[in-house]
């Protein structure tokens, strides 16, 4: 599984957007842990019959947050892919850098 992530800005001006980044992750990147998400979000409740009219309702979720790749420096301006493979270089070596 990939996540794409992307970080717009208006152009000067313009009713355009420009594109700042973009990086493609590998799901596993930002946390292979799962034993820890299960612990944290496992089986939980539901609170209902809440507020005014008794029909809110509480889904009691946890949630865990982890760094925001387009928060690195050497992301920024570029397109990257961010893969959890070790050999994905010499499968698909670059001509230049």
């Amino acid at each position: 599984m990939f996540a794409l992530l992307v970080q717009l800005d208006e152009a000067s001006g313009e009713d355009i957007w420009e594109v700042q980044a973009l990086a493609m992750t590998a799901g596993a990147v930002l946390n292979t842990d799962q034993s820890l998400y299960d612990g944290i979000t496992g089986v939980r409740a539901k609170s209902i019959g809440l507020g005014s009219y008794g029909d809110g309702a509480n889904r009691e979720r946890p949630m865990l947050l982890f760094s925001n790749p387009l928060g690195w420096d050497w992301v920024i301006g570029s397109a990257t892919l961010i893969s959890d493979r070790d050999d994905l270089a010499v499968e698909h070596p670059l001509s230049h850098v």
